[in-house]
């Protein structure tokens, strides 16, 4: 059996100008025990109170299992619940056309995920599921005096799949990739709404790397994404850049080891390196997801390559 925990005392202090009050006293407290009453079986659970300044105490737990079936296979379960108080300036700021709110409440996090884990010869296999449920979000809204305030929406859910995998061929090649699933909804006063997190539903990446025993290595690497939230849709802001559709961002790196390539007789190691972005040379727009003031703006350079020089002595 294993048992922790933790205590902490914290006097925040945002720096806001324009905001009455600028500090909050916090007080927390952790502990977790993980339990083993066979080999194979891990029993986790925790407990996180905070208290802020004007808040109500909350209770957060955690709880997990993990369960190996076999040598080469496994079970996880996790269960976690998490509080975050509105930030001062969040309550407090006042500005022209702009002012906290002080009645707001208190974030609060549910999340689930299980996940199988197989490991066999070379193979890394594990599929996953989550959801979560956020409820009494704090995000920002146009009154109908078109002041923008802090508020308290009522709930975001989202839950997904995703599948990672690794295989190693033998000593010169390795496989890497993974597939990401999800969907979001939010309850917005009232008003349903699909895709709010503006995150993109499908995510791939592959890679794949060679090792030559004589110092050389060569990595490639793709991401695909799908198009992301259209802000111009969800909140009706005018076209200012591009839509932010859907992009594969290729990288790759080679690395050269001269002594062992060229059998020198050097004291240092001499490495040549070349790393390369966005070789595809994609345009990636990502959409406003923290402010959602402007549609979109630009998330990575054109195609770009690096080159580097390491002594080692």
């Amino acid at each position: 059996m294993v048992y922790s925990g933790v205590f902490l005392y914290i006097f925040n202090a945002e720096k806001v100008k324009f905001c009455h009050k600028s500090y909050m006293i916090w007080y927390s407290g952790y502990t977790q025990m993980s339990y083993k009453p066979v080999k194979s079986l891990n029993l986790i659970a925790g407990a996180q109170i905070n208290k802020v300044e004007g808040v109500d105490a909350n209770f957060a737990p955690r709880l997990g299992i993990i369960y190996q079936v076999t040598d080469k296979l496994g079970v996880k379960a996790l269960y976690g619940e998490a509080f975050r108080a509105p930030f001062a300036v969040e309550t407090s700021v006042i500005v022209s056309g702009f002012r906290g709110n002080p009645d707001l409440k208190p974030e609060t996090l549910t999340s689930i995920d299980a996940q199988v884990f197989f490991r066999d010869k070379g193979w890394e296999l594990s599929p996953t599921y989550f959801t979560n449920r956020k409820e009494d979000n704090i995000t920002r809204n146009v009154t109908e005096a078109g002041e923008i305030v802090y508020m308290n929406a009522n709930e975001i859910k989202s839950s997904g799949i995703e599948f990672e995998g690794k295989y190693i061929l033998n000593k010169r090649w390795f496989l890497t990739g993974s597939y990401a699933w999800q969907q979001n909804e939010i309850d917005f006063f009232g008003t349903n709404i699909e895709d709010f997190s503006l995150l993109p539903n499908h995510i791939v990446k592959l890679g794949v790397n060679y090792q030559h025993p004589r110092g050389v290595s060569i990595g490639l690497f793709n991401t695909i994404v799908s198009a992301f939230g259209d802000l111009t849709e969800i909140s009706g802001l005018p076209q200012r850049n591009e839509i932010p559709e859907g992009f594969s961002l290729l990288s790759g790196k080679l690395n050269m080891d001269l002594n062992q390539l060229f059998d020198l007789a050097l004291k240092q190691k001499l490495i040549l390196g070349v790393y390369g972005t966005n070789l595809l040379d994609a345009d990636v727009y990502y959409p406003d997801i923290t402010n959602r003031l402007i549609n979109s703006f630009p998330g990575r350079s054109g195609r770009a390559v690096y080159g580097s020089v390491t002594v080692r002595f």
